[in-house]
């Protein structure tokens, strides 16, 4: 079982940081409150990852991180400061750190981070999730597109899509493909002078008011004015 260990002398923080965690996938998630009872428990037991605050009362997360490098403790670690700077950056990479995050810290940066750190490790639900991402991303402009296909490709129920789409990516089927298909309308919008219904219809969606409605909200504007914006930016 992977754990994680997340400290933190900020319980409203550290109780964001842990649902995160768990909604992400990661079963086991721990918490401690100060360095010393972080010590001791990375000490008593094998964490994948420690998530750890600088700035703690009584012994610090820098202090936390030389205990544990000395004690060759096979745990990564991603530090979590709400005063960040270079200088701090710096010192904690050089102690052994694999990243370093400033609060207040966007859930989406931090499940990406934890991914990335723990690559090795992902739950079997996040890698596919990874995938059904990766799939929408390929297809999204290929015709209609509907949770059933997804269901098919990866043998899943819709609303096993659903809630993976939305723990893991925090968002839902519609909204990611409308995401994709708006990214691609952004540069035919820029690169061509295709009216907006064939870049709607290029894009995937049924209709150019469908693509405007997509495009305002994501965006905010609308396709023409957007392809304005481009071509004065161009000139």
């Amino acid at each position: 079982m992977v754990r994680i260990l997340v400290v933190d002398d900020d319980s409203a923080c550290l109780d964001l940081l842990c649902r995160a965690l768990v909604r992400a996938g990661w079963e086991s998630v721990d918490r401690a409150t100060d360095g010393v009872a972080a010590l001791a428990r990375l000490r008593d037991r094998p964490y994948a990852l420690c998530i750890l605050d600088l700035r703690m009362p009584g012994m610090d997360g820098m202090t936390v991180l030389a205990h544990a490098r000395a004690s060759q403790l096979r745990t990564e670690f991603v530090v979590l400061t709400g005063y960040g700077s270079i200088d701090s950056a710096v010192a904690t990479i050089k102690a052994g750190a694999q990243d370093y995050l400033v609060k207040p810290v966007r859930i989406d940066h931090l499940r990406a981070v934890v991914a990335r750190v723990l690559r090795h490790h992902l739950p079997v639900s996040h890698v596919l999730a990874e995938r059904m991402d990766a799939f929408l991303a390929a297809h999204a402009t290929q015709g209609p597109l509907r949770v059933q296909d997804l269901c098919r490709q990866f043998g899943v129920s819709p609303r096993y899509v659903s809630r993976l789409l939305r723990t893991h990516l925090g968002t839902t089927f519609p909204q990611r493909l409308a995401f994709y298909r708006v990214q691609q309308a952004k540069q035919l919008l820029s690169a061509t002078v295709l009216p907006v219904t064939v870049v709607a219809r290029d894009c995937g969606f049924r209709d150019r008011r469908r693509l405007c409605e997509a495009f305002t909200a994501l965006v905010g504007m609308p396709p023409s004015q957007y392809r304005s914006m481009a071509a004065g930016t161009r000139s």
